[in-house]
């Protein structure tokens, strides 16, 4: 079964229903829930960037964001 990914839009993630309240950007709670994903959608008026956590070795591991415009893709390091 899918399971969609969590939502940044407007400063807030937004989780499943089951997971509980949105959680504000910048906020400890933020910086926890991150310890503990992989993976999230940031939504803007622009558009939509997939953000996930790249690499092997556990504590070494580095945010990428990653989208496509025009059938081509596009991707940047966000840092660890």
């Amino acid at each position: 079964m899918h399971r969609p990914f969590p939502i940044v839009k407007g400063e807030r993630l937004y989780q499943s229903k089951r997971e509980g309240d949105p959680i504000d950007v910048g906020t400890p709670a933020w910086y926890d829930w991150l310890e503990h994903h992989a993976a999230f959608l940031f939504i803007d008026r622009v558009g939509t960037v997939t953000v996930y956590k790249s690499g092997t070795d556990p504590s070494g591991l580095d945010w990428k964001a990653s989208c496509a415009r025009m059938s081509k893709r596009y991707q940047v390091s966000l840092g660890s």
